[in-house]
């Protein structure tokens, strides 16, 4: 890790961050104050789709994702180093190396030099499928995650999801919310646009079959829901990631 880019990190620091290069489901990165890349793990790497470290160093969330998902990137990283708070496992979409886009669970905390000043931060992303595997937190939304993975074209109500954790609706709602900070119906339409993301990605469907496929009703509603999540339209993503 170029010492320039955080002066103020010790030696042991620096050698701690190394540990992380040997967590295959750990994605780990370090920004400057600039949200700028100045290190990060082989993993965190591979998912932006670089190949080596120097690909990414001096780069933003913006060269690698889409303006929205960007935008809130850097919104919590502002956020974490103006409070001086770790923001602990937010659940929120994140670009794959296949320029899919999939739920992680992710955590960020201010980096400090010797005198106190914050001169950047360091944070972690983990796939929600693979963390629901061994945090006892998601553990039992997994019947609900497993069923909206094979469902999420059909009419899904919350009642139904409710239902398979044996919770009543105001509980499961709150439950939900707590651990994932969206509604379920604001997760399902997520997952849908994740879907339509693969699919305008890696086939030639028409848009117009995709926004079926993937569980909206018509062509506009899939269109707005679409740009108004990513910031562009189904065929700019498209244009983007032939």
């Amino acid at each position: 890790m170029p010492r320039k880019n955080l002066s103020g990190v010790s030696p042991l620091i620096h050698s701690a961050m190394k540990l992380f290069e040997f967590l295959p489901d750990v994605n780990f990165f370090v920004k400057n104050l600039k949200s700028e890349f100045v290190y990060a793990n082989p993993g965190f790497i591979e998912m932006l789709g670089a190949r080596k470290l120097e690909d990414i160093l001096g780069k933003t969330d913006y060269d690698f994702s889409p303006r929205e998902l960007a935008n809130h990137f850097v919104r919590d990283d502002r956020q974490v180093m103006r409070s001086r708070k770790p923001m602990a496992s937010r659940v929120e979409l994140v670009p794959n190396a296949d320029r899919s886009i999939s739920w992680h669970v992710t955590t960020k905390i201010p980096v400090q030099d010797a005198r106190g000043n914050v001169i950047g931060l360091a944070g972690f992303t983990r796939d929600l499928t693979r963390a629901m595997e061994t945090a006892g937190r998601y553990r039992d939304m997994a019947v609900v995650m497993e069923y909206l993975d094979r469902h999420f074209p059909e009419p899904v109500t919350v009642q139904q999801l409710a239902t398979l954790t044996h919770l009543s609706l105001s509980q499961f709602e709150r439950r939900f919310k707590a651990l994932f900070q969206v509604t379920p119906v604001q997760y399902l339409i997520r997952l849908r646009l994740n879907k339509a993301c693969q699919m305008l990605a890696g086939s030639s469907t028409k848009i117009t079959e995709i926004a079926v496929q993937c569980g909206f009703y018509d062509h506009s509603h899939f269109v707005r829901q679409f740009s108004a999540t990513f910031g562009l339209s189904p065929s700019a993503y498209r244009r983007q990631h032939l």
